[in-house]
């Protein structure tokens, strides 16, 4: 049953953070209104990436206890969890800046960073 949940968790973060990162793309290459209303598609879309990478470390965890160690025996799976966790992170950083083109790549850092511990 957690296998589902997780699936679904998944799911749901793959679209936020999709959707978060296209909102950066036209936030990126628009202007005026159209970049104003990309942009908060995008705010809104971070806190469900936030929320949702939250959940799916704790059903991770709770399917998997054994999951923080195996952190030590291979290197890519933190490289990982550090570029999505950056990535994550300084989209906040880089919106605050006012910086369209940082934060697009700091969102697709993140996508990066998923992929990689996949």
């Amino acid at each position: 049953m957690t296998s589902i949940w997780f699936s679904f968790t998944l799911g749901c973060a793959v679209l936020a953070a999709v959707t978060m990162l296209g909102a950066w793309w036209i936030a990126l290459k628009t202007g005026g209104a159209e970049q104003a209303r990309a942009k908060r598609v995008a705010r809104i879309a971070w806190w469900g990436v936030a929320a949702i990478t939250a959940c799916a470390v704790a059903i991770s965890v709770r399917t998997r206890p054994d999951l923080v160690l195996s952190f030590a025996d291979d290197p890519r799976r933190t490289l990982a969890a550090v570029v999505a966790t950056a990535g994550l992170i300084g989209v906040k950083l880089w919106d605050r800046k006012e910086t369209e083109l940082l934060t697009f790549f700091a969102s697709a850092s993140y996508l990066v960073g998923i992929l990689m511990s996949a």
